[in-house]
C-alpha cells in the first residue's frame, strides 16, 4: 500500500516512473523497515525529504474509506442472508417474503 504512494511521489516529482519502480522495488523486496530504508537511501532523498516519505506511510490515507466499504460489504451481506432465506424457504415449498401466494 505504502510503496505505491511513494512511487507516485517519486512520479510527481519527475522520476520517470519506471525509474521510481525499480528505486522503491529494490527495498520492498527486502521485507523490512521500508519507510527506514527508503528515507536512508540517497537517490530517493534528492527527491522526497524524509518527513515526506513518513507522511506517505500515514495509513489514515489507505483507509479513508473504511466504513463506506465496510457499509457495502454489511448491506451486500444482508441482502445475500434475505435471498439465502428465501431460497430455503421456497425449496421447503414455503412461499417467502418475496414470492406471490399460490
Amino acid at each position: 500500500v505504502c510503496s505505491e504512494q511513494v512511487l507516485l511521489a517519486l512520479v510527481r516529482r519527475g522520476v520517470r516512473r519506471d525509474d521510481a519502480y525499480r528505486l522503491v522495488q529494490r527495498h520492498a523486496i527486502a521485507g523490512d523497515d521500508l519507510a527506514g530504508r527508503l528515507a536512508g537511501d540517497p537517490e530517493i532523498t534528492r527527491h522526497l525529504a524524509p518527513d515526506e516519505i513518513a507522511g506517505l506511510f500515514d495509513m489514515r490515507h489507505a483507509l479513508r474509506h473504511i466504513d463506506v466499504l465496510f457499509s457495502r460489504a454489511l448491506e451486500d451481506g444482508e441482502l445475500r442472508g434475505r435471498l439465502a432465506a428465501e431460497g430455503r424457504e421456497a425449496a421447503a415449498g414455503r412461499p417467502g417474503p418475496t414470492s406471490a401466494p399460490p
